[in-house]
């Protein structure tokens, strides 16, 4: 077996002992100790690194150096410690700038991100599209961040690979190239069962959602003759309408461009605010009186907050336990402003996590298996038969120069049906969702102007004269000033 590793394209030799960690839905890492870096001048945080095996193991693993150690293990020789992380780093490094609405995940990626990234080199690996995406807003966020959003919502794990592609796919999409039982070598295989995370009861308080449109309402207090601030029962979320009714004579409706923003508009009969339920006449309009009715009708802001629980899940813990069998767990998320998308957002939790954690974990020489893949599992030992299991996580090592050894760690998804349909259910297609509605996106753009001055400047110049040496004033003549006037064109 021939192990390669190549740091800015220049080869150099690392100690046998070196280690890769690939995890589901976070960046893969590399370890190595660099003994001999050939022509290579230098070796600095941010260079490109490439560590492969032959074919006959089908290992890469392709980055950016994030931290080096230089130390001198043997006299007059330097080592470096190097901690690399995955191509996928190079999203964090870029910020995106763009709206996109009525689209899919994938649609979003393409249009938005993949554009941002090809000048670092990203391509389009497989992109799937996803759920669709109401509207999100990527108001000068990275570039990961965006990808971890797209991915939060539809359930599809992303990564740039060895080769700068980009990848966006369901989980579980990908079998892995063999199945594990008894006939195939593997080690140290242990099955654990954990309740990390369980939850059966799931909190969600969401950010402001908007209400149904409030018609008519009556804000406080009612008009006395005083008052010129107003409340409503809701913050508002767009400018109100507003109508008075002066001494019973009916109602006439404020001029949509007689209503302002406060602190930002003058010279209104009215002023509101975003986000909030006060209304204020102006300072220069007659005061409301007690024969006199106000109503506004708006669209009001309320924070979202929702509950969802698994009653069978309760029943059951409650049965084995002796307790209630309640397990709660709160989130937050304030990107959610749609009711819809915060009930989405809650089951999808409850059905992540209201299952007992089931793994599986051992070491192979085999190699292959990669992070994200389905692996069939038949152990009857354990009961097993034949169940699919997600790797969430590899970690490659090299045991000794002739051989690399995987340690894996699986997921088992029998218990909610089998991954398969276990992801048609999280990700179903008609689920849509609203990314930051409101906000305003601001892009700066380089300009370059030419300026041409023209005109004339008026100099008053005064010379103090004075003789030479050899020189003296006559009886008539004494030292004075001599002005004059010169004009400079540009």
């Amino acid at each position: 077996m021939a192990v390669t590793c190549t740091i800015g394209g220049i080869a150099v030799l690392i100690d046998p002992q070196w280690g890769v960690t690939d995890r589901i839905n976070a960046r893969s890492t590399l370890s190595c100790l660099v003994v001999d870096r050939s022509t290579l001048t230098a070796i600095q945080t941010g260079q490109a690194i490439r560590i492969s095996a032959d074919v006959t193991t089908a290992f890469t693993f392709a980055g950016l150096i994030l931290d080096t150690d230089e130390q001198e293990n043997d006299p007059g020789r330097l080592d470096y410690t190097v901690t690399a992380v995955d191509n996928s780093a190079l999203a964090d490094r870029r910020v995106v700038a763009a709206t996109v609405n009525n689209v899919s995940c994938g649609t979003a990626i393409t249009t938005a991100i993949l554009s941002v990234l090809a000048e670092e080199g990203v391509t389009a690996g497989t992109i799937e599209a996803g759920v669709t995406v109401k509207r999100a807003i990527f108001n000068y966020r990275k570039a990961s961040d965006c990808l971890d959003y797209l991915k939060q919502i539809s359930g599809y794990n992303w990564n740039i690979d060895a080769d700068k592609k980009l990848q966006f796919r369901q989980p579980g999409s990908v079998a892995a190239p063999w199945a594990l039982t008894d006939n195939v070598q593997h080690n140290k295989f242990k099955r654990t069962r954990t309740m990390d995370q369980y939850r059966n009861v799931q909190y969600v308080r969401g950010g402001l959602g908007k209400t149904a449109t409030q018609n008519n309402e009556a804000p406080t207090p009612a008009p006395d003759g005083s008052s010129k601030t107003f409340v409503l029962r809701f913050p508002a979320a767009s400018k109100p309408t507003i109508e008075v009714n002066i001494a019973s004579a009916g109602w006439t409706a404020i001029a949509s461009t007689d209503i302002g923003v406060n602190g930002l508009d003058t010279g209104k009969l009215w002023y509101f605010s975003y986000n909030s339920p006060l209304l204020t006449q102006d300072d220069g309009e007659l005061v409301l009186g007690t024969v006199d009715q106000l109503r506004v009708t708006y669209i009001g802001l309320r924070k979202l907050f929702m509950v969802a629980q698994d009653a069978a899940q309760i029943t059951a813990r409650s049965t084995i336990e002796g307790t209630s069998g309640i397990y709660e767990s709160f989130a937050t998320n304030s990107d959610i402003d749609t009711t819809d998308s915060l009930v989405q957002y809650t089951q999808g939790l409850l059905d992540t996590f209201d299952e007992i954690k089931d793994y599986v974990t051992f070491t192979t020489e085999v190699p292959g298996l990669v992070a994200g893949q389905l692996l069939t599992v038949t152990k009857s030992l354990y009961g097993i038969a034949a169940e699919t299991f997600l790797i969430e996580q590899i970690s490659i090592r090299s045991a000794d120069p002739g051989k690399i050894e995987y340690s894996v760690k699986a997921l088992d998804g029998a218990s909610v049906g089998g991954w398969e349909d276990y992801f048609k259910r999280l990700i179903a297609s008609t689920r849509s969702f609203s990314f930051s509605e409101e906000e305003l996106i601001i892009r700066l753009r380089p300009l370059n102007e030419t300026q041409e001055h023209s005109g004339s400047t008026y100099l008053e110049i005064s010379i103090i004269l004075v003789p030479a040496d050899d020189l003296y004033p006559s009886d008539t003549l004494y030292p004075g000033t001599l002005s004059g006037v010169n004009t400079l064109a540009d």
